[in-house]
């Protein structure tokens, strides 16, 4: 009777889970420990005959390359999440989760929180599985609706999609946190709504103001002390970073001079926020918001990073301050973290004069060992082609082909605008019969016409 209620137990229990390099399929196995109602039992290798064993308290197998999961109750259920949030894809994350089903243990919260976490990148499945927790009506809590969020953030066109799941939000009753209102602050600045990621920047502040009010009423503590909520840099950073690309000096300015009244290291300035402020100022052509931008880097123990000698070297350049530029160039060469890139040449290739220009592209070539990309390139036959140098714009011209590169409609625009200039256009029209003509991948416009006829 023993033995007939011990296999009546064992058939009972849901199959042992396998994971060969075939795929996930349900069977048992010879060898591996079985665990019912708490106790351990172990199938040797002459039957049918399993042992029991009070010594192992887990289920093992003796093949290592056999992934087993014990199907018991609610511990089973612990023991696919963990394989769902270790899996290497998206995929096997997705065929772990439906081992839910297959052994009828009912997906909760948990699970689904789990697996948008090693889904997010793709928007598709994240919006499936969204779906099929609306259908089986089960319970989300904030972690799921900000998955949820970080994927359809990702992409400009999922705007109707955000707004729709920060409504379901509200309509569920889940308050949202920091990081909820962060990532649409972040979104919204993505696609130039700045008046959007205001008012989720300004929800963000009320509702932080109300938790330490009502923290301070019920307990006395003082304001924020020892508390993770709050507006943290990032979300300034976002604002600032489209206050920036709108050039709007005086917005980027309030911002900025609220962050530093915070005394909370969560809103403390960093270097990006230091540089997105800089390209403000010198897009604006305001030096003397430049300049007190600048000093706040000592005044925070902040150090340059490579966007801020960049922006230096361009603000003053373009204002014919060549010494002060050439200065922060200096410096940053000297640097024992940061070296000149791409963007640092171009900058001096754009300004500056054909002794500079010639010494520093062989540093760049020889030195720094830079391969020119075509943007860089364009930069150098423009600048001599306002020089009127036609033998540097061909060799420079040239120098796209003997990089690997091909001219783009850019480069020929110059070009032909170079041999106009210097009224060369017998010149212009045997280069566009040798080199442009035949490019199928390139279409001349109304305006490169013009300049060749």
């Amino acid at each position: 009777i023993r033995r007939m209620a011990f296999f009546n137990r064992l058939y009972a229990i849901q199959r042992m889970v396998i994971k060969r390099n075939t795929g996930i399929y349900l069977n048992y196995q010879k060898n591996a420990r079985v665990q019912i109602m708490g106790k351990t039992h172990s199938h040797n290798n002459s039957g049918n005959m399993w042992r029991y064993s009070k010594s192992v308290n887990t289920f093992e197998g003796k093949d290592t390359s056999i992934d087993f999961v014990e199907i018991v109750g609610r511990e089973n259920l612990k023991k696919i999440n963990n394989l769902v949030l270790n899996s290497k894809t998206a995929e096997e994350a997705e065929e772990y989760f439906k081992l839910i089903n297959k052994l009828n243990l009912r997906q909760n919260t948990t699970s689904y929180n789990i697996l948008f976490k090693r889904i997010k990148d793709y928007e598709d499945k994240v919006e499936n599985h969204y779906k099929n927790m609306k259908k089986e009506k089960i319970v989300m809590d904030v972690f799921t609706y900000n998955s949820i969020l970080n994927s359809y953030t990702k992409t400009n066109k999922s705007i109707k999609k955000v707004e729709d799941v920060y409504e379901d939000m509200k309509r569920s009753k889940v308050e949202p946190n920091e990081y909820t209102y962060n990532q649409l602050i972040n979104f919204y600045c993505s696609i130039n709504e700045v008046e959007k990621a205001k008012e989720y920047f300004d929800m963000l502040y009320h509702q932080i103001e109300e938790k330490k009010g009502r923290r301070m009423e019920e307990s006395g503590e003082e304001e924020g002390r020892g508390r993770k909520e709050g507006i943290d840099v990032v979300s300034y950073n976002s604002l600032l970073n489209y206050y920036s690309k709108s050039k709007n000096m005086k917005r980027a300015d309030e911002c900025f001079k609220d962050m530093i009244k915070k005394e909370d290291s969560k809103v403390k300035p960093t270097t990006t926020t230091l540089n997105l402020l800089i390209i403000c100022a010198s897009q604006c052509g305001d030096k003397e918001k430049l300049q007190e931008y600048v000093s706040y880097f000592d005044e925070y123990g902040l150090e340059y990073d490579r966007n801020t000698f960049n922006s230096l070297i361009k603000f003053y350049a373009k204002d014919g301050q060549l010494e002060k530029s050439e200065s922060y160039y200096n410096k940053m060469v000297y640097h024992m973290n940061i070296k000149p890139n791409i963007l640092t040449y171009s900058t001096i290739f754009q300004y500056f004069n054909e002794k500079v220009i010639d010494s520093m592209y062989k540093q760049m070539i020889n030195l720094d060992q830079l391969k020119p990309h075509i943007h860089c390139l364009n930069t150098l036959i423009n600048r001599y082609s306002r020089l009127k140098k036609t033998e540097k714009v061909l060799y420079y011209f040239n120098e796209i082909s003997s990089s690997n590169q091909e001219p783009n409609i850019t480069s020929y625009f110059i070009l032909f605008q170079h041999f106009s200039f210097v009224d060369k256009q017998f010149k212009a029209i045997e280069y566009y019969y040798q080199h442009l003509l035949y490019r199928n991948n390139i279409k001349p416009t109304l305006e490169i016409y013009q300049l060749i006829f």
